[in-house]
């Protein structure tokens, strides 16, 4: 039967009977652990420990290679029983000891007899043994466990999982050889973070993520402190992705003004902070994948949408399309513009006279003559040239003209034109005013074609309040009027 080899924890090989006649062992094993793992293991002779046999099998030739990782040692401790083939020079049954990766590395030692040797330490991170038995003669065999320990000049880290050996040539070099950290301890003068705090300009969408390409993890000791700022008036949505934050050794942590915070370790998040700043606290050590925290500013003029962790920028609110999932954007009281209205009807305005004791009626409609261009923007609707579109007024409408934002503005400058509801006399002059969250809107009313030419100016007209006043003395003027033609008519 041929050999086998089994792996287990701490990977040690057997070596099995091949024929009832004769057991085998093939030269060339190689027993390695990697870099961070326990390095430990067992090699024993064929048949070692065996009590139905006696011994190992004659005409025997086995070698194994030990190999641990750079920077570490092997030591052999060799187990009782112990039996090779006795002879004052070993010339029968023996095992040889090579410090190195195959028998052309130093000896360490030729070892036979009954009695288990002295323990064998190699100078290197390779060991090689060889065993070879003659055709006569066997005896119990040997068992020996080896182990690894760092080399002179080296620093154990004693990781979990195993001895991790680093040289003063790796202290404080940017890469992180102990699971620990310890390696990369006392550093901070080194890599230009003794100091760490930082003030971040907010107003515009930002991040922070540690690690930097600079510095593969965020080393142990450190403490920074990032204070983020957006202007007054603004709240800020910030995501965070927390990688491979271990909150038992690091800690990543937002605090807000109003004395909350937000544990950023071990998982995904976005949230509102309803403040204008906040800062960012940050404890190493950080492996490589670490964290970030990004935000995005929302200004006064714009609609922060909480459902939807967004803000919606001006010119999309009270557009007509629900940007919010809420319909925040589209709330009907942030977009009613208010006015004065008289309702629209489909009768003709009419006027009476009063000829000869009978009464005429005279329908006059002012909107058959009235067209009102539907145009949007600064430039042909204001000029009013002649290839604008334009609408004939409806009875009893008007034609509105409507100013938004202002040139050169954040939001720009847009003018609409349109037929409307009848003309108040508060309308009649440019009324203008400046709802939350929108920018400044302007109207005015006309019931002449002028109404087209009219250029807003952004500004309330000072004379508006009075024309509003005056409107009943107009009316009161004019009923007087008409009396006085009444009895004049009468009495003649």
């Amino acid at each position: 039967m041929k050999k086998q080899l089994l792996s287990a924890a701490t990977f040690f090989l057997v070596l099995v009977a091949r024929t009832a006649a004769q057991i085998d062992c093939d030269d060339g094993v190689i027993l390695s652990v990697a870099d961070g793992e326990r390095q430990e293991g067992t090699v024993f002779t064929p048949q070692y420990g065996d009590t139905s046999a006696t011994g190992y099998p004659n005409s025997l030739v086995c070698g194994w290679t030990i190999s641990a990782p750079e920077n570490h040692k092997i030591s052999l401790v060799f187990q009782a029983p112990f039996g090779i083939e006795p002879h004052t020079t070993c010339d029968y049954d023996y095992l040889d000891i090579h410090d190195g990766e195959d028998a052309s590395a130093s000896l360490l030692g030729k070892v036979c007899g009954t009695s288990p040797p002295a323990d064998v330490h190699s100078t290197g991170n390779q060991v090689y043994l060889y065993f070879s038995s003659d055709y006569s003669v066997n005896a119990a065999g040997f068992s020996l466990d080896w182990s690894t320990t760092c080399v002179d000049g080296t620093t154990s880290c004693d990781d979990a999982t195993g001895p991790v050996c680093f040289t003063s040539a790796q202290q404080c070099d940017s890469v992180q050889a102990c699971q620990d950290f310890q390696d990369e301890e006392g550093c901070l003068a080194t890599y230009g973070i003794e100091v760490c705090e930082d003030s971040v300009d907010a107003s515009t969408a930002g991040s922070i993520s540690q690690p930097t390409d600079s510095l593969a993890f965020f080393p142990p000791g450190s403490a920074c402190v990032w204070n983020i700022t957006a202007p007054e008036g603004y709240k800020l949505i910030f995501t965070a992705t927390s990688g491979d934050i271990d909150c038992t050794s690091a800690s990543v942590e937002l605090y807000v003004d109003d004395d909350t915070s937000h544990m950023l370790c071990g998982e995904d998040t976005t949230f509102i902070v309803q403040s204008n700043q906040a800062e960012l606290w940050v404890d190493g050590p950080i492996v490589a994948g670490g964290f970030s925290l990004s935000w995005v500013p929302c200004s006064p003029d714009e609609i922060l949408c909480e459902a939807n962790f967004s803000c919606i920028a001006t010119e999309n609110i009270c557009d007509g399309v629900v940007h919010c999932s809420t319909g925040d954007d589209e709330d009907e009281d942030l977009c009613r513009v208010p006015t004065t209205t008289v309702p629209t009807t489909t009768e003709p305005t009419t006027t009476t006279a009063f000829v000869n004791d009978s009464v005429i009626v005279v329908t006059e409609d002012p909107g058959d003559q009235l067209s009102c261009y539907t145009c949007n923007g600064t430039g042909d609707c204001m000029s009013n040239p002649a290839n604008v579109m334009s609408t004939t007024c409806e009875d009893g409408e008007h034609c509105w003209v409507e100013r938004i934002g202002e040139e050169g503005g954040d939001h720009g400058l847009v003018v609409m034109r349109g037929c409307g509801d009848f003309c108040s006399d508060y309308w009649a002059l440019e009324a203008c005013e400046m709802p939350a969250g929108r920018p400044k809107v302007c109207m005015k009313c006309c019931s002449d074609h002028h109404c087209n030419d009219f250029v807003l100016t952004g500004n309330n007209d000072p004379q508006r309040g009075k024309a509003a006043s005056a409107a009943p003395y107009l009316w009161i003027t004019a009923l007087t009027a008409l009396l006085v033609s009444y009895f004049t008519s009468t009495q003649q």
